[in-house]
């Protein structure tokens, strides 16, 4: 009669504590489905602003390209603090890499190629230092971004 009680009072005690077992299952998936989720939508977010920069790369190397997109994307600043919150370590490291190299670039050019973007300006050179650089920031932007998905 002993092993019959404990045996009932076991089946008794798992079925009184498997719906705590299952809420806290449940709780987890949905954080992890909602950090997924948020991931997504500001690796996005942030992706769309990179190939914002690429475009305009390229139009600031090709001029016939018709000058540099006017894109409707969110700031750098509006992106950053939501990678702060969600992305990845990698990720948000290849962000900051890439913000950097664009902040770099952008002072460089206004000093060294000041009409650059106007009708009869010349053509960013294709291996300036600064754009080579951006560019490989980019790169990694994209392959670490890639991954982290």
């Amino acid at each position: 009669m002993n092993g019959t009680v404990v045996i009932g009072a076991i089946g008794l005690v798992t079925t009184a504590a498997s719906p705590i077992f299952a809420s806290r299952l449940v709780a987890r998936d949905q954080k992890s489905a909602w950090q997924r989720d948020a991931r997504a939508a500001v690796y996005t977010e942030a992706m769309a602003y990179a190939q914002t920069l690429e475009s305009g790369l390229d139009a600031a190397i090709n001029p016939e390209l018709g000058g540099w997109p006017r894109a409707e994307v969110k700031h750098a600043d509006l992106i950053t603090p939501r990678m702060r919150l969600v992305a990845t370590k990698s990720v948000f490291d290849a962000w900051q890499s890439l913000t950097q190299a664009w902040a770099l670039f952008r002072w460089n050019v206004q000093d060294e190629f000041p009409g650059l973007g106007n009708e009869h300006s010349e053509p960013l050179p294709a291996d300036y230092p600064d754009l080579v650089s951006l560019r490989r920031a980019l790169e990694n932007f994209y392959t670490v971004t890639g991954r982290a998905l």
